[in-house]
C-alpha cells in the first residue's frame, strides 16, 4: 500500500504537490506485506519503481521497462524524483498574490540520500542538510554536490524539450466528481 505523492499544505507557500520536488511531496509512506527478507528502515532509499521490479522479480515477470531495484537488496544509494517546467499562471490565475520567485522554474531532477537533497536544473544548483530544505548548503559541500550531480549525469537524465501535456475534456457531471475529489477547483 502507498501513494503517487505527497501534498503540502502551505509548506513553501504552496498548497499542491505539482511544483517543487519537497520532501512533504516525494516522500510518501509504503507498506509491503506477504514479502520476506525486505530491507528496510530510515537509511533505506527505496521508489516506486523498486515495488514494481520486486513483483516482477517474486512472480517472474521481469521486463526490460523495470528499472527498478529489488526492495529485499536494499541497494539503492539514492532516489531520484523530477519536476517538469511549469506554467505558473496556474496558481496566479486563481491567486495574483502568489509568490513563485524562489521556486524554480525550468525542469529540475532531485537525487536523495537518506540525510541530503541535491536539486539541480538549467540555471540551479541546490544541496538541502535533511531534515532543512530551505538552507542551500551547496557551496559548503562542493564535492557531495559533484557526487550527486554525477548520479544524474550517469543516469542519462536529460530535460531537452518542454513537457507537452495531453488535453481532456469532461463533462459536466465528470467535473463535478472531479471537484468533490479535490482535483478542480
Amino acid at each position: 500500500m502507498t501513494a503517487d505523492h505527497g501534498e503540502l499544505f502551505g509548506e513553501k507557500g504552496i498548497i499542491s504537490h505539482k511544483i517543487v520536488l519537497h520532501d512533504g511531496v516525494i516522500k510518501v509512506p509504503m507498506i509491503v506485506v506477504g514479502v520476506d527478507d525486505i530491507v528496510d528502515g530510515p537509511e533505506t532509499m527505496t521508489q516506486h519503481i523498486d515495488l514494481t521490479q520486486t513483483i516482477g522479480a517474486i512472480t517472474d515477470t521481469l521486463s526490460d521497462q523495470f528499472e527498478g531495484r529489488d526492495i529485499r537488496a536494499g541497494d539503492r544509494e539514492y532516489a531520484i524524483s523530477q519536476r517538469r517546467e511549469w506554467e505558473f499562471s496556474d496558481y496566479t490565475d486563481i491567486n495574483p498574490d502568489f509568490d513563485h520567485s524562489h521556486l524554480i522554474k525550468e525542469p529540475h531532477t532531485a537525487v536523495c540520500t537518506p540525510d541530503h537533497k541535491y536539486i539541480e536544473s538549467s540555471s540551479n544548483r541546490v544541496l538541502y542538510e535533511l531534515p532543512d530544505e530551505t538552507t542551500n548548503v551547496v557551496e559548503g559541500y562542493p564535492d557531495l554536490a559533484a557526487e550527486l550531480a554525477a548520479h544524474i549525469e550517469a543516469e542519462n537524465i536529460e530535460w531537452d524539450e518542454l513537457f507537452e501535456e495531453n488535453v481532456a475534456t469532461f463533462d459536466d457531471e465528470t467535473k463535478d466528481r472531479l471537484r468533490d475529489l479535490g482535483y478542480l477547483a
